[in-house]
């Protein structure tokens, strides 16, 4: 099914569509270090994220920011996102979410916390767009075309007289 006016259509959908912005912190430290610290490193990216969806015009009822975590197992090249909030200590996290992602933890391992991050996400309005009512008489006008080396009668519908869902 085509839109008649696709290009239309995807510009509001562009228009309609969530404003997201991340914002993140570098930590490097051990989780077993950062006891209690961490809540002012989300204070102060929850501040930008609320400046940010601010200065593109998001209301207040339409902001939602989450919290995460960017961790690994110290000597690994590859970080997990763990949810800042939830059951147990941010490291007892990291190894439920490591076995979820590879299948297996460590939890005898050290841990690091490579980063605090918070995404702030305006939420869209569904665009209001009137259902299609069908202009006038739906008879499909016959049009000769040239198909496989001869001419051939086809019907051509009127795009205005479709109703939605025809075939």
């Amino acid at each position: 099914h085509l839109p008649c006016t696709a290009g239309t259509l995807s510009a509001v959908g562009c228009l309609a569509a969530d404003v997201r912005r991340d914002f993140a912190r570098a930590i490097l430290e051990p989780a077993s270090a950062v006891s209690g610290r961490s809540e002012a490193w989300f204070e102060a990216l929850e501040r930008e994220a609320e400046a940010a969806l601010r200065a593109e015009n998001v209301p207040l009822e339409r902001r939602t920011t989450s919290r995460s975590l960017s961790m690994r197992y110290m000597g690994q090249s590859y970080e997990v996102d763990v949810p800042a909030d939830g059951e147990g200590d941010a490291a007892e996290r990291f190894h439920r979410a490591h076995a979820d992602r590879y299948g297996y933890s460590r939890p005898e391992a050290p841990v690091e916390i490579v980063a605090a991050r918070v995404a702030a996400v305006g939420v869209g309005r569904e665009p209001k767009i009137p259902k299609h009512r069908p202009a006038g008489d739906d008879t499909p006008d016959l049009r000769p075309l040239w198909l496989a080396g001869r001419e051939a009668v086809v019907e051509a519908g009127r795009w205005a007289a479709l109703h939605a869902g025809h075939e």
